[in-house]
């Protein structure tokens, strides 16, 4: 599609009230992009009445640094499998403090079959329970979408340009861990509000309209 400019629409686990049991189940749909990776001028009402809470003071604290790598499956298809080496190497050379690395608690890798078909192959992986964000100064992430949390919890996100919804208010340069952005948050989440559909607006046309306003 990208190469021969094509619209596309990428469906994936929501910005907000993600989970596939949750009563109504909500997803979020990008026009054109893997993420939501530009601020849309949104009104914040969709924001406000599906998705609002408390947006906590940016934290200038904290010891630690978090980083949440890409899943197996998103460095695979992103070319991304040198991330959190690379990654890691930038940030010990640009900063004292502690850096955690968390992988996600599901995070099957890939394989490539015996007809050359990409398949999924599940490996235990270490829960390592709820994140206490008290601890950290900064999130380190290719594109997880734990950045709604970190940033309303307060926390800085840096984070790779083109394929985080984050990136429009968060710093991508790693060598800057010191000097996180501290952007504005309302804008970014009332824009992701209009990213973020339950599966009766895909099914009755509202979100087909309402991405396609943009």
């Amino acid at each position: 599609c990208m190469l021969n400019n094509y619209d596309y629409y990428f469906i994936d686990h929501a910005y907000f009230l993600g989970g596939h049991d949750k009563k109504p189940a909500w997803y979020r749909v990008t026009k054109n992009g893997h993420n939501a990776y530009q601020i849309q001028e949104r009104p914040s009402d969709r924001y406000e009445k599906y998705f609002k809470q408390d947006i906590k003071p940016w934290k200038k604290d904290g010891s630690k640094i978090l980083v949440l790598p890409p899943t197996n499956a998103i460095a695979n298809f992103f070319k991304a499998e040198d991330w959190l080496h690379d990654t890691l190497k930038t940030l010990r050379a640009n900063t004292d403090r502690e850096i955690v690395v968390r992988e996600k608690p599901y995070n099957p890798t890939v394989s490539i079959d015996h007809v050359g078909a990409t398949v999924k192959v599940d490996k235990p992986t270490s829960n390592q329970g709820r994140i206490n964000w008290d601890d950290y100064y900064a999130m380190v992430t290719y594109n997880s979408n734990t950045m709604i949390a970190s940033l309303t919890e307060g926390v800085p996100v840096f984070c790779d340009p083109l394929n985080s919804a984050a990136a429009p208010i968060s710093e991508t340069d790693f060598t800057r861990i010191e000097t996180p952005k501290y952007g504005d948050r309302v804008a970014l989440f009332s824009s992701l509000a209009y990213n973020n559909w339950t599966m009766n607006e895909m099914a009755d046309g509202t979100a087909w309209r309402m991405i396609n306003e943009s």
